[in-house]
């Protein structure tokens, strides 16, 4: 999913129809200085919108594997995006145990597999792609929080209440736990 096509779905529920039209967002005319701003300001409302599935709704999970004689990983070594938190540690497919610092994560020594919890980074552009391919988040789910942003943003509280509520009820609705429909069996004379 990449950032153009959740601000334009976002535009067309805002009915900025003068944003679709640009050349940034795939139209024909050529965007003006106040068109720029407000697209600027829609990529921030879509950080802020991935900020908050992320630290809210669902948890980016990533694993990797490092390599360290002492033991002691720096965080920067793991991932360039914030760490959230660390899952598990192993060595040779067997869970090790591990003492997290503010700035490292100390281990035993040698080639370790690390899972981890991320934050997405807050500095998206058009053109970036958004990371929730594991989940069955769409692009219609994430234009719900932007809008609404937008709408808080520039002072449209109850616009941005709906839109709220919107993203919200998809969010939860991706994160409910689909249960299998048993009907007992009945005696038939």
């Amino acid at each position: 999913m990449i950032v153009e096509e959740v601000i334009r779905i976002a535009s067309t529920y805002l009915g900025l129809t003068d944003l679709l039209q640009t050349t940034l967002l795939g139209g024909s005319a050529e965007a003006t200085d106040e068109q720029i701003v407000e697209i600027n300001t829609m990529i921030t409302c879509c950080n802020l919108a991935v900020n908050q599935v992320a630290s809210e709704y669902l948890t980016l999970k990533n694993k990797t594997k490092i390599s360290s004689d002492t033991g002691v990983i720096y965080y920067s070594r793991v991932s360039s995006n914030v760490i959230v938190d660390i899952l598990n540690v192993k060595q040779n497919g067997i869970n090790v145990s591990f003492d997290l610092k503010t700035d490292r994560l100390e281990t035993v020594g040698g080639e370790v597999e690390i899972e981890y919890a991320y934050q997405p980074k807050m500095n998206m552009s058009l053109s970036s792609n958004i990371d929730f391919n594991n989940f069955k988040l769409n692009s219609r789910v994430l234009a719900y929080g932007v809008s609404a942003e937008y709408c808080f943003i520039n002072g449209r509280y109850d616009d941005a209440a709906v839109w709220e509520n919107r993203f919200t009820t998809s969010l939860t609705n991706i994160n409910r736990p689909r249960r299998e429909v048993k009907v007992k069996e009945r005696l038939w004379i």
